[in-house]
């Protein structure tokens, strides 16, 4: 068979970067990790419920924080992704869930539980509004790399 000369004009030599199976790899790894905080506390609910003292509201409204903040946010989120670009979008979004998963252990070192011993309300408070913040910021993380077209 015979190439005709338009056949040479369709040809499309694409190049393959090492720098963009990096950022796919970035990419897949930030998203695996802010997955995994989503969804933390769904499978162990009930000890939380004892650890924390709190309503199964309180725990649930852990992982619901993710959704909540999603439906807002994703618009913006977007937009900060076609305005800048992924690597920004996956450095932030990396930045932010490390100061959330830093913010979810803060209180460990704080405050040991014994659990022979009652929390009081200021230590409940103050654990729970700090894994809630964590998830917060991790929250905002996943803005920046789930919704990614």
């Amino acid at each position: 068979m015979e190439k005709n000369d338009d056949s040479k004009e369709n040809d499309i030599e694409i190049k393959q970067y090492k720098t963009r199976w990096l950022m796919l790899l970035l990419f897949s790894g930030v998203n695996f990790a802010n997955q995994m905080t989503w969804i933390t506390f769904a499978s162990i609910s009930s000890q939380t419920q004892e650890y924390y003292q709190i309503s199964p509201f309180w725990v649930n409204l852990l992982s619901i924080i993710f959704m909540i903040f999603f439906i807002p946010f994703a618009l913006p989120g977007s937009y900060l992704l076609d305005r800048y670009s992924l690597r920004t979008a996956i450095v932030s979004a990396g930045i932010f869930n490390a100061l959330g998963a830093c913010m979810r252990v803060i209180p460990y070192p704080f405050y040991p539980r014994d659990f022979s011993v009652e929390m009081s309300t200021k230590e409940v408070v103050f654990r729970y509004s700090m894994i809630f913040g964590g998830q917060f910021l991790e929250s905002c993380a996943q803005v920046l790399v789930y919704a990614y077209p």
